[in-house]
């Protein structure tokens, strides 16, 4: 596959993603969005719209670097699943096994050790910070501003990495638990991540743009991240700050869309870097809140549109928007960045995938795919059992996500027509958003949409038969609340 050979091989799939990712620009306060797609191994098309780089006029192409923000959790997912090949690890291999600088553990000396599979599918019980006090850190000790020392993991956790609750028992978003993942490949190589992801996946895929950091390799042309700002103000645009991150296996690389299709095209047909079994095994869930939910791959994200199984991952620095989204069962793969960054513009891009493949795999869109599966309506009694606060469980820094998203508590209202809509101060739910019934033998399943993007959601019944959990999977990740 050669993504910079030909950039028009297919007229339509041009057509569409180009015409899609204007809209996305004139919407949104983007400066510049470059995207890709592939089908069975040929590039179908690639582009860009805006500029990279406002002051240097650079155009937004498939050939500019670009931060690729957490699709680089996938790369690192991608280091582990190579050790467990050669049988250096296991997944349920105890992860303080393998590292040599720190331990990782909970203070209940009885707490079940945190896995290699908690940490692949966020389930380590690891919070969005590490301590409280990162809050008054630049960049909630993330990153240090460039040309900084970037401190190893060592200095940064010191000798005990506290997990917040049991391995296990709660999904949250764990950049710190990639960063870990990192570090154990790092402690099993015996040479840095950077060396090993170049070693053992750039330059076997051919990604020769493709760094963990910018570098020479990455060349003079990249993407500026810019601070959000209202469309208006998109001219007087300034670039965020500049930052290393401290935990670059969770969101440093640096990459193209041209090298991000070769990526891609690995991930649907496994023949260099990968078995083909080790994908399998990576798009199958390994963790979910309930059955009727789809679940938690190895590092990656897995979802369905219009019964067509996706996986891929989403990512966003301040400054920068990034989506990978592959079809296996159709061998088609879609990546896009962007160089500003707000929930707005992540759920647009996000979207943008979504419906170049709908139109090139002839899928309804999310909307319609939604209405087509929509069932009779709750009930007066189920609504009115259905609605009321609800909460999240236990651990501060495991809730930090949704408390800056709306605070602790969710609402289910019950509105006028009998229907439910769901609410938060702020964030995705803010104002109400209608769930929708979506299975008929399972009054208690439903789908919201949000900025375009579907959620699923299912409610739970306990052993005597009383409602008592609410279960959210929507683009952010999977959530359990309990009735406040």
């Amino acid at each position: 596959m050669n993504p910079g050979s030909d950039r028009t091989n297919s007229d339509d799939a041009v057509e569409i993603a180009r015409s899609l990712a204007r809209e996305v620009l004139a919407r949104h306060p983007v400066r510049g969005l470059a995207w890709g797609v592939v089908r069975d191994g040929t590039v179908l098309a690639t582009g860009g719209v805006g500029r990279a780089d406002v002051d240097a006029a650079l155009p937004a192409g498939p050939a500019v670097a670009s931060r690729i923000c957490s699709i680089t959790k996938t790369m690192t997912a991608v280091a582990i699943m190579q050790l467990v090949e050669e049988g250096a690890v296991a997944i349920d291999d105890p992860v303080n096994r393998h590292l040599h600088g720190f331990r990782v553990d909970h203070p209940d000396p009885h707490a079940p050790p945190v896995r290699l599979r908690d940490l692949l599918t966020h389930t380590a019980g690891i919070g969005d910070i590490h301590r409280v006090k990162d809050l008054r850190r630049p960049f909630a000790g993330l990153a240090v501003r460039a040309g900084r020392p970037v401190p190893t993991l060592r200095e940064l956790y010191g000798p005990w990495f506290r997990t917040e609750v049991h391995a296990g028992t709660k999904w949250n978003y764990a950049n710190h638990g990639f960063a870990i993942l990192g570090q154990v490949v790092e402690d099993v190589r015996g040479e840095s991540f950077a060396a090993v992801l170049r070693e053992r996946l750039f330059d076997p895929l051919g990604m020769d743009r493709t760094d963990t950091s910018r570098s020479d390799r990455t060349g003079p042309d990249r993407f500026v991240g810019y601070k959000s700002a209202t469309r208006r103000a998109r001219r007087r645009a300034r670039p965020g700050p500049d930052i290393e991150l401290t935990v670059a296996p969770t969101g440093g690389v640096w990459s193209t869309v041209d090298d991000l299709l070769r990526y891609a095209t690995e991930l649907l047909d496994p023949t260099v870097v990968l078995a083909p079994a080790t994908v399998a095994t990576m798009t199958t869930p390994h963790w979910a809140l309930d059955p009727r939910l789809v679940g938690r791959g190895l590092g990656l994200r897995l979802s369905t549109h219009a019964g067509h199984r996706v996986f891929g991952h989403d990512g966003a620095i301040p400054g920068w928007t990034s989506t990978l989204q592959c079809y296996p069962d159709d061998g088609l793969a879609f990546v896009a960045v962007a160089n500003a960054n707000t929930p707005a513009i992540g759920a647009a891009v996000h979207r943008l995938g979504i419906d170049t493949a709908s139109a090139l795999l002839d899928l309804p869109s999310v909307e319609a795919d939604l209405a087509a599966r929509t069932a009779e309506g709750p009930t007066s009694a189920l609504a009115e059992e259905l609605a009321g606060p609800w909460q999240v469980g236990p651990g501060l820094l495991t809730s930090v996500r949704m408390l800056m998203n709306g605070g602790r508590r969710l609402q289910v209202e019950r509105r006028r027509d009998g229907s439910l809509a769901i609410r938060t101060r702020l964030g995705t739910y803010k104002g109400g958003i209608p769930l929708v019934p979506v299975d008929a033998d399972d009054p208690l399943r439903f789908d919201a949409l949000t900025a375009g993007l579907r959620s699923s959601m299912a409610f739970a019944r306990n052993a005597d038969g009383v409602v008592d959990r609410l279960l959210v999977d929507d683009v952010d990740g999977p959530l359990e609340l309990f009735r406040a």
